[in-house]
């Protein structure tokens, strides 16, 4: 793996992360200020996580090269995550183990 694909990939995640952080950031700082009557949290700040996954899960599991090992990978990351999150009820965790054993898998096939 490359110096580019470790850059691309935290790059990523980066961005991932800011995409969360910043609005919460935000509805923190309006709801500390006395002079602003937000009460509640904005109703698009309440779906845009839920579609930031649902849009990267899509893009997610069709693999960039389809060949059976990359199929094999993406599967068994997918069922990784999901039995994670069923044992812990988090989300980052889960995301984590998909994600090592996704690497795993395909670096193990660039071995061989």
């Amino acid at each position: 793996m490359t110096i580019a694909f470790w850059a691309a990939l935290i790059m990523m995640a980066l961005g991932t992360w800011l995409m969360r952080a910043l609005p919460l950031w935000w509805v923190q700082r309006r709801r500390a200020r006395p002079d602003t009557s937000m009460a509640t949290t904005p109703y698009g700040l309440i779906v845009a996580g839920p579609l930031l996954i649902a849009g990267l899960l899509g893009v997610s599991l069709v693999p960039s090269e389809p060949e059976p090992i990359t199929w094999l990978a993406t599967l068994a990351g997918a069922l990784a995550t999901i039995l994670c999150w069923r044992l812990t009820h988090r989300t980052g965790l889960p995301i984590l183990v998909g994600v090592a054993l996704f690497g795993v898998i395909t670096w193990l096939a660039e071995l061989h």
